[in-house]
């Protein structure tokens, strides 16, 4: 019987992604995007029968920056529909998080587009508030301004 791991590798393959089963139930995978490489994990609990997703960003938060960076990703997670962004305390990077329940479908397997979907919803969150962290973080911006900053729709490509 399969798992939505083995999916995901599926989908990892067909990308070039490079991808890494660490355990029987959590996989690791390499994606690039436009500002940074980002480590997605998976972990699969079958008891929940969930999908728990982890992407960390490629940058560690200076300790005199972190009341900032929270106060950004509580800013950011009010205007995301799925998923949120939380910063782990510890290792002081910035994660997206999102959890996809899987009860009630067969064999809890999701299809190959759900995962799709899930990484490149992951993807475009993250290109979409990186650059704003990083406002915060390196250019000293407040908070509120790095986020409208990020919120502007652009038309094409300079």
């Amino acid at each position: 019987m399969s798992t939505p791991l083995d999916i995901i590798e599926n989908v990892a393959d067909q990308h070039d992604w490079a991808s890494d089963r660490i355990a029987h139930d959590e996989l690791i995978i390499e994606v690039s995007g436009r500002w940074c490489d980002y480590s997605m994990g998976f972990i699969w609990n079958v008891g929940l029968q969930c999908l728990y997703f982890r992407c960390t960003l490629d940058m560690k938060i200076p300790a005199n920056s972190y009341l900032k960076a929270i106060e950004l990703i509580a800013k950011i997670n009010s205007e995301l529909t799925l998923g949120h962004f939380a910063v782990d305390k510890e290792q002081q990077y910035v994660n997206f998080y999102y959890t996809m329940l899987l009860s009630g479908y067969v064999d809890q397997v999701p299809a190959n587009q759900q995962i799709d979907d899930l990484v490149t919803i992951c993807l475009r969150e993250c290109e979409r508030f990186y650059p704003a962290i990083q406002y915060v973080l390196w250019a000293g911006k407040e908070p509120q301004e790095a986020l409208q900053m990020s919120l502007i729709e652009t038309a094409g490509e300079a």
